[in-house]
């Protein structure tokens, strides 16, 4: 694959990728700019990747010509293209730019991307790998190869502008190094799960869902290293041997779980539960509650998607959820008993991360535009703990629930949604908890 014609315009035409063997010879003189990258992307077709292989997450190139002194790209000077691994290690990810003899001050904007991160007709930011360059000017009737590295780290940021172009490399590169960035790169557990956890394997996913509205649909590049989690949430009968200090009772309200005395919901999850109370129980078991983050990875099956089974919403027997919508679900469930809502990881299946109880995170709360998440680039296991400034907020401790519960609409199941709770001593009949462990 090599890149071939696009849209003529006066004095430029932006070349496409297209089989070389069959496109015709490129007009000259040109620029013929090659793009590399350390990211994952998607395997050639036909190809099937390893089960160590890094997971994709771009998979969509954009280049623009402005010309000189232009503020848009020039007429025809915009094309997408879709790359793979095996078009960048053949060195093959390139466009040819035809440009008048002499003619100085012509600059491309290059961006990589994930395709699900588009809004209306541009990429998010946050998700974008970005830079300016300045064309070289041409001398004469000749093709002259340059080329540009976008690194990973540089996400959610712009190299150069127009008025300030970067620079090309001269040259071809001497070799791809595609999917070489070290975060993407699959880490396994270190030691073995408990009997009531599964290992979760470390990587890098895009965390925040555009498919959604709100408090959940700004994308950011996540960094999560491998850790094990319970495979289910926490259960009366779980809770009951800790001997809690403060839970709510059956007794006191018929749709809390925990009874004082054990009975038949001792396999019941646990709700009418506080975050401190919560928190101390996985603690008593080396662990913590789960970051916002590794919820999210867990239940996007480690891809982003919007639940871990995929895009589709759930029925209403597939998970324990919507009371309040029509479905026929009188509270929480034992562990297990919506047959979609499950995902297989090393060690075992997990379950019950869109339905039954909405579940703590560890984190503070904070908008997606302030405190811990209002800056672009990588995250690296992020734990916010900064309290959020927004005003309905100030005055009270709030921490976050994410997952459904059983009194919830579907989409509070998305991997993505993510809401704030009052925290402490306030319980909820729609939140119980589960815990995870560092594995690394």
């Amino acid at each position: 694959m090599r890149a071939h014609a696009l849209a003529p315009v006066v004095g430029l035409a932006l070349l496409a990728c297209s089989d070389g063997a069959t496109a015709p010879p490129p007009p000259l003189p040109q620029v013929l700019l090659y793009v590399d990258t350390d990211a994952p992307v998607p395997p050639a077709p036909g190809d099937t990747p390893g089960p160590d292989d890094p997971l994709p997450l771009f998979d969509t190139l954009r280049i623009d010509v402005y010309e000189p002194g232009g503020a848009q790209p020039c007429t025809g000077c915009s094309r997408d293209f879709a790359v793979d691994a095996g078009l960048l290690r053949a060195r093959n990810l390139s466009v040819g730019i035809p440009l008048p003899l002499g003619a100085a001050g012509w600059t491309a904007r290059v961006r990589l991307y994930p395709r699900r991160a588009v809004v209306g007709t541009e990429p998010h930011p946050n998700a974008t790998l970005d830079a300016y360059v300045a064309l070289p000017t041409l001398e004469d009737d000749a093709v002259v190869e340059e080329s540009l590295l976008l690194s990973t780290d540089t996400v959610g940021t712009t190299a150069g502008s127009l008025d300030a172009p970067g620079a090309l490399q001269p040259g071809p590169p001497a070799a791809s190094l595609v999917a070489t960035w070290a975060h993407a790169a699959q880490v396994p557990c270190n030691g073995d799960p408990q009997p009531d956890e599964a290992c979760v394997t470390g990587g890098a996913f895009w965390m925040g869902n555009l498919a959604l509205v709100g408090v959940a649909n700004l994308p950011r590049l996540v960094v999560v290293s491998p850790f094990f989690v319970k495979m289910t949430e926490v259960t009366v009968g779980e809770m009951r041997a800790s001997r809690p200090a403060r839970i709510g009772t059956h007794e006191e309200e018929a749709v809390c779980t925990y009874t004082t005395q054990p009975g038949s919901l001792e396999s019941y999850a646990l709700n009418c539960v506080d975050w401190q109370t919560a928190r101390t129980f996985c603690q008593q078991q080396h662990g913590d509650l789960p970051s916002e983050a590794q919820f999210e990875y867990v239940a996007s099956a480690r891809t982003g998607q919007l639940f871990e089974w995929g895009s589709d919403g759930p029925g209403c027997g597939d998970v324990v959820w919507g009371a309040s919508e029509g479905c026929s679900v009188t509270g929480p469930r034992p562990p297990g008993s919506g047959p979609l809502d499950g995902i297989d990881l090393p060690g075992g299946r997990v379950v019950d991360l869109a339905g039954n109880l909405a579940e703590y995170a560890v984190d503070q709360w904070n908008g997606l535009e302030e405190g811990c998440w209002s800056h672009p680039g990588v995250f690296v296991d992020p734990v916010c703990q900064t309290p959020s400034t927004e005003a309905w907020a100030v005055g009270g401790a709030s921490n976050v629930r994410r997952g459904g519960g059983w009194t919830d609409p579907a989409i509070y199941g998305a991997a993505a949604w993510r809401l704030p709770t009052w925290r402490p001593p306030t319980t909820n009949i729609d939140i119980g908890f589960r815990c995870v462990r560092p594995a690394s």
